[in-house]
């Protein structure tokens, strides 16, 4: 069954070895794999054994048990926690004038209708700017009234007459811009927009 294979030929003694060698290195590897083998196949069964008498000696002892009739209760689940809460819907309001509030007309989380006066704004800044726009504007009307008694006596250029007139339509129009500052401050303070 087994025959030994003639050396080839040129075979040498360290080769031979080194055969020899790698032969008994292999030997010792299948050794250690089969010692390996049969301790886990060992160990697999132990285990299973005694899994099995474990669940049996559990099986034999019986449970206590409490018995009390059914009937019907509410049941309330309480939960404390802590955190923040934030409103599902909100509102940021901002003025487009710089005005003190003099009176806040809502709560905290009251709901409120379009038209509602949310909050009152000190208006002694804004009529105090009309006020000065109002005598500006006079004092244009009387230079432009005293340039027109000068040029018609000649005393005075055409340019400068032109010029009075000029002063008075932009003194003018400082009046509507304030007025309606004045208006878009009070609607902001009105309505919140």
């Amino acid at each position: 069954m087994w025959a030994a294979k003639p050396a080839p030929s040129g075979d040498t003694e360290p080769k031979r070895a080194e055969r020899c060698g790698t032969f008994t290195t292999r030997l010792a590897a299948l050794t250690g794999l089969i010692a390996i083998f049969t301790a886990t196949l060992i160990g697999t069964t132990f285990g299973l054994v005694a899994s099995v008498h474990a669940q049996q000696g559990q099986a034999s002892r019986a449970q206590p048990v409490i018995v009390a009739p059914a009937r019907t209760a509410e049941v309330v689940d309480r939960i404390e926690a802590l955190g923040t809460t934030k409103a599902n819907e909100s509102l940021q309001i901002t003025a487009t004038v710089t005005e003190k509030i003099v009176n806040i007309g809502f709560d905290d989380g009251q709901s409120v209708e379009a038209g509602d006066v949310l909050v009152e704004l000190d208006r002694a800044e804004e009529e105090a700017e009309l006020k000065k726009a109002r005598a500006f504007l006079e004092d244009r009307r009387r230079a432009l009234e005293r340039t027109r008694q000068l040029e018609r006596k000649s005393i005075t250029s055409t340019e400068d007459l032109e010029l009075r007139q000029t002063e008075l339509v932009q003194a003018e129009a400082e009046i509507e811009r304030e007025r309606t500052d004045s208006e878009q401050g009070f609607r902001a303070g009105r309505h919140g927009s």
